[in-house]
């Protein structure tokens, strides 16, 4: 038996439209990633309708994007003594060290500190694992690709792996990663964005 007809499809990308007045030109690798993490919650901008995606993004703020991200419930105290109790990444900053996803430095968190990008993608590895999810197998030694590879740190070279191994992390155009620099907030909305999507 055989049918026939028409179907009629309309396909439409939700995240292409710029919401932000920042992002509407030069930005279009990261625009469907920003627009991503904004139609998820998980970052609203700032109040004058700006994305700031050049600017770099503090270890207070990634770690409540990356609570967002993950739906970690957020409460407490962070246990830093750097860390503002009326901040608004407090509750997330306390959820991240009870979940092993940030440990600090000497006792203090230093929150207001920009992220590094080997910081901000371990940082997203252990919220992988927190969250129960699978991380590639991934040998350290496929960073040698890299110009920079041999830079990224000892603490970070198997979440860095990991993340290149999955496709969310793929080097600039001079097959550099940039271990040590601090990460913008359209390059960490790209990996996320390439995380939570996988």
């Amino acid at each position: 038996r055989s049918y026939s007809g028409s179907m009629e499809l309309q396909l439409s990308n939700s995240y292409c439209s710029a919401s932000f007045s920042d992002t509407a030109s030069g930005w279009d690798w990261a625009k469907p990633s920003i627009e991503f993490l904004r139609s998820s919650g998980i970052t609203n901008g700032y109040k004058n309708n700006t994305y700031r995606p050049s600017q770099s993004i503090s270890r207070g703020e990634f770690a409540l994007m990356v609570c967002r991200a993950f739906q970690f419930p957020t409460g407490g105290s962070s246990g830093f003594p750097d860390v503002p109790a009326n901040s608004t990444y407090a509750g997330a900053v306390a959820a991240a060290r009870d979940l092993g996803i940030v440990q600090g430095n000497n006792g203090r968190f230093q929150p207001d500190r920009p992220i590094t990008r080997q910081s901000a993608m371990t940082m997203i590895c252990r919220a992988l694992e927190a969250a129960g999810q699978s991380l590639p197998v991934a040998d350290p030694g496929l960073l040698s690709s890299y110009a920079d590879g041999y830079q990224v740190s000892a603490f970070a070279r198997p979440s860095v792996a990991a993340l290149v191994q999955m496709g969310a992390v793929r080097g600039n155009s001079a097959s550099r990663l940039n271990p040590g620099a601090s990460i913008s907030r359209a390059e960490m909305a790209v990996i996320l964005h390439r995380v939570l999507t996988r």
